[in-house]
């Protein structure tokens, strides 16, 4: 059973917020330290979605770390490439802030895509509390080109946020930055939702058959 305490940690802690992530610079009045988004497995600027914003923010000092050979070669699998459900930290370098955690998202149709967009979120926090990062801004993951529905992409993504903050003792704050609409809405409406019922824990979503989102 979660107490009051955790309910109003979570309520202060994770934000939703209609905005940039090509802009926003504080949560709160409170600078930003860290920008968390989803970009490719090969880490490389993609030119899609919000890794490319954040890659334009962060200039070309960016696109030449990540194409190092010496950055390859270290990641965790030795490939050359993340993994679905992995994050990886990078210098900000004219983002404004110190670290970029790049994170690599499930699209939908995967086997087991919920439970890997959870992993997805947690791989990201474990990033901030190994850096020490106190001022979050991410994105949804997952939920644009990658096919996954707003309404469960928010659904894991808060639920993930809620269980790691209540068996860590991070202390920042996390902005979920919404440059859409419908992602804005759902963000929003499944806080509600899980402040409401915040020692229910439901079921991970069921996974999407790959052939109705691919046919």
């Amino acid at each position: 059973m979660q107490s009051l305490d955790d309910w109003k940690r979570f309520d202060d802690t994770v934000t939703i917020v209609e905005g940039d992530v090509g802009r926003i610079n504080n949560i709160n009045d409170t600078p930003l330290d860290g920008i968390a988004f989803p970009t490719s497995s090969y880490l490389v600027n993609p030119h899609i979605g919000a890794a490319s914003v954040v890659f334009r923010r962060a200039g070309h000092g960016l696109d030449r770390f990540v194409s190092e050979q010496s950055f390859r070669e270290g990641l965790a699998n030795g490939a050359g490439w993340l993994p679905v459900g992995s994050a990886v930290v990078t210098p900000g370098f004219d983002t404004g802030v110190e670290k970029l955690i790049h994170c690599v998202g499930p699209s939908v149709g995967t086997v087991n895509c919920y439970e890997l967009l959870s992993q997805t979120y947690t791989s990201v926090l474990n990033c901030a509390v190994n850096e020490n990062l106190q001022c979050i801004a991410m994105v949804s993951i997952s939920t644009g080109n990658l096919g996954i529905p707003c309404v469960k992409g928010a659904q894991v993504a808060l639920r993930t946020l809620q269980k790691f903050l209540v068996t860590s003792h991070w202390e920042g704050k996390l902005a979920v930055v919404c440059n859409d609409t419908s992602v804005m809405q759902a963000f929003t409406d499944e806080k509600t939702v899980l402040l409401k019922g915040f020692n229910i824990v439901p079921p991970l979503p069921a996974t999407e058959a790959a052939g109705r989102w691919f046919s």
